[in-house]
């Protein structure tokens, strides 16, 4: 298949033609090149290992997409589909089925790599600049499954996204409708060039804005994928990237104020001594209101295994509690 065949000026020509045709146009290329597009999506399903450590909250066994990014087999996915997995299945459109090694996962950014041999007549999707995508352009969530499995959508927003579970990421996609299929999907801009894997499904994509123009909308969010380019050589080699200092905390933010919901089974916080419940007044002693400002605070400049002093209210009393930041690689049980 030609790549070419997938760009036209101003038009957003892509596989996905059955309901989007007012978008898009009239296909310049017939239903056989669709489905080759699509084929670079797969089902990946993984078996997680009995004891692991994310069973409790993400299941022992994990179901999404994943995109195919090149020649040799390479895919890339939302890295939690395959945390502490023994092993993955990838399932192709055909209804062929290999096994998927795990190369890499990247615990900052949230994705990860793995590595199949590619059955006959499977393209790769060619991966795009993501840096330069900008809220309002329009996209197609393609999960596995082929042309039907997709959907037409909008960015309706870029900035940072920051998770209770200690991630966060300076620029990340949010796009509205919501697409279900989410876990692994992509996210493919008008050069129909891959610019996201798809993370997470929110009810609402706007919670801080009051501005009327900004209506409550649900929507995803994607993980855009210059997170993968910029360490593609670590993870090619098999380096799992797990630069953040981390304690082991669940956290919500409140009205100025941050609050532990739920600690990690046997996590640094959890060892030291915090407890459900704590508000979180300072982080070595600067004081923090907001996720943000602590896991700022906590990456800045502490490496795993420094000390980290948390000032904390518990009934009504301030105290200090020392804990020693540890690595969430090490915390896994099958940390690959």
């Amino acid at each position: 298949m030609r790549w070419n065949l997938l760009r036209a000026t101003g038009k957003f020509l892509l596989p996905v033609f059955v309901f989007a045709a007012a978008l898009i146009g009239t296909p310049a290329w017939g239903e056989a090149s669709a489905d080759e597009f699509a084929s670079a999506v797969v089902r990946i399903d993984s078996v997680i290992a009995a004891n692991g450590n994310t069973v409790s909250r993400l299941g022992a066994t994990r179901s999404g997409s994943a995109v195919v990014i090149d020649a040799s087999g390479l895919l890339v996915t939302a890295g939690y589909l395959v945390l502490e997995a023994e092993s993955v299945l990838a399932s192709f459109n055909s209804g062929e089925k290999v096994n998927a090694e795990i190369l890499a996962n990247d615990l900052d950014s949230g994705l990860a790599l793995l590595r199949v041999a590619l059955p006959e007549g499977i393209s790769a999707m060619p991966v795009g600049n993501s840096a330069s995508t900008i809220e309002g352009d329009s996209a197609v969530v393609l999960s596995f499954g082929g042309t039907a499995q997709a959907t037409v959508t909008t960015l309706s927003s870029v900035r940072p996204f920051i998770a209770s579970w200690e991630y966060g990421i300076e620029r990340a996609f949010y796009t509205s409708p919501p697409h279900r299929a989410f876990s692994g999907a992509a996210l493919v801009n008008r050069d129909a060039e891959l610019i996201g894997i798809g993370s997470l499904l929110l009810g609402n994509i706007y919670p801080d804005r009051d501005d009327l123009r900004f209506q409550p909308a649900s929507g995803n969010v994607f993980i855009p994928v210059e997170l993968l380019t910029a360490n593609l050589g670590s993870l090619l080699t098999g380096s799992t990237i797990d630069s953040r200092a981390w304690l082991g905390v669940y956290l919500q933010d409140g009205e100025g104020e941050v609050v532990i919901q739920s600690l990690a089974s046997s996590g640094p916080a959890q060892l030291a001594g915090v407890q459900p419940g704590d508000q979180v007044l300072a982080i070595n002693r600067f004081r923090v209101q907001s996720m943000a400002q602590l896991y700022n605070t906590l990456w800045a400049a502490i490496r795993p295994g420094d000390p980290v002093t948390l000032t904390l209210v518990r009934d009504g009393r301030i105290n200090e509690i020392e804990v020693v930041s540890g690595s969430r690689g090490h915390w896994l049980r099958k940390a690959k």
